[in-house]
């Protein structure tokens, strides 16, 4: 049951610094962006890697990195992202964009592995 224990503490982790709602597709961006650091990584190799859509990277990018919103009632700009990653249009194709991970990204990601080492 160790196993379990290092679970709910990952999850609490993650409660604590993300301080938002994170789903498994959106753990496992970080988990992958965390192994190809330094380098940056592509949404299509993203989507290769979790067999899912660039669609569905896309809008999880959103929701890991900087997002932003109008608020309806003030017209001013909201931003409703996690700020755990970085992502930028790719130097080698201007069609696809790349990621890696912010220091806060690394920050929790860095916590994670030193929970289950």
């Amino acid at each position: 049951m160790e196993g379990i224990k290092k679970m709910n503490k990952a999850i609490r982790i993650l409660k604590d610094c993300v301080k938002k709602d994170i789903n498994v597709d959106q753990i496992e961006i970080l988990l992958h962006l965390a192994d190809n650091e330094p380098e940056p990584v592509s949404y299509s190799t993203l989507s290769k890697l979790m067999d899912n859509s660039t669609a569905n990277i896309s809008m999880n990018m959103n929701i890991l990195g900087e997002y932003y919103i109008k608020d309806p009632t003030g017209g001013h700009l909201i931003d409703t992202g996690l700020g755990l990653v970085k992502a930028f249009p790719s130097p080698n194709d201007s069609e696809e964009y790349v990621a890696f991970l912010t220091a806060k990204g690394t920050k929790v990601v860095w916590m994670l592995n030193e929970l289950i080492r």
